[in-house]
């Protein structure tokens, strides 16, 4: 078993990475643990390049560098960090007249008089295309998230979604795509507002009440077959990629019933350690 720490932070997202510069500041010894093989949690995992808006005091910073900031601020105190580690308990064990709490890996043991779970939605996949061959197409011209915006210079592109992050691609790969074509099932949009706006004043071909039916290709993507889901009309776009932006499936797993504990040790005063706290919140 690993030595005893204040506080065990489980995530090592932007939530995880501030709580344990917080801790730093406080004296206080943590430690990061995290089923990811690298910080930063979504931001790293799912859209290093994308553009972030909502961070006060950035009006825009790249993902990446917003984790590598937070990571420089966070770690400063050399707390010990467990990457590629799934949490899969916890155990609460008395400690002289404190609690104390044990952290179960698949690989390891970690005692702590507090646990911060900053797990965010928890393990987390990208929703599939509802198409039967859509394994087949991915990474050959069908993508499921943006690692590198290189891969649609000059291309003729497809963003199948209607939330932020479809419409933030619009706006991210405006002027490395050849042409970008959106569409939606439906005319209401779950994008903030002024995104939208920006979209709808942008060169990008916005087409509502629009499926993706099938994709074509030899090998590679050609062109997408989309149908409009009132008329039952198709057409034939010629694009070389598609990116899904349908969301994420989450599971947090053992974490779920944490929360439910940790509400109801909600007694223990905030800023102190001996209790089993709980955050799902992005900065």
């Amino acid at each position: 078993m690993q030595d005893l720490k204040d506080i065990t932070i489980i995530g090592a997202g932007p939530t995880g990475l501030f709580a344990a510069f917080y801790a730093g500041m406080r004296g206080a010894s943590h430690r990061l643990i995290d089923n990811l093989d690298q910080l930063g949690g979504q931001l790293t995992a799912l859209y290093p390049e994308k553009y972030v808006f909502d961070v006060a005091g950035f009006p825009k910073v790249l993902a990446k560098d917003l984790v590598k900031g937070m990571a420089e601020q966070g770690l400063q105190w050399k707390a010990p960090v467990h990457l590629g580690e799934k949490v899969v308990g916890l155990r609460e064990e008395s400690d002289g007249d404190a609690p104390r709490f044990v952290v179960v890996t698949d690989r390891e043991e970690y005692p702590s008089r507090a646990v911060l779970i900053a797990g965010g939605i928890g393990a987390f996949t990208p929703r599939k295309l509802p198409l039967k061959d859509a394994d087949h197409w991915l990474g050959r011209g069908l993508y499921d998230r943006v690692l590198d915006p290189q891969v649609f210079r000059e291309k003729r592109t497809l963003i199948v979604g209607g939330g932020d992050s479809a419409f933030d691609w619009c706006l991210n790969l405006e002027g490395i795509t050849r042409s970008t074509t959106l569409i939606h099932r439906r005319d209401r949009f779950r994008a903030f507002e002024d995104s939208v706006r920006k979209v709808m004043e942008s060169r990008v071909r916005v087409k509502t009440f629009t499926e993706l039916g099938t994709i074509e290709g030899a090998d590679r993507v050609e062109a997408a077959i989309v149908v409009n889901n009132r008329t039952k009309t198709e057409e034939r776009l010629a694009v070389s990629r598609v990116l899904a932006c349908l969301g994420f499936s989450s599971n947090l797993g053992a974490l779920k019933s944490w929360r439910r504990e940790a509400a109801r040790k909600r007694a223990v005063p905030a800023g102190t350690v001996g209790g089993l706290m709980a955050t799902t919140r992005k900065p």
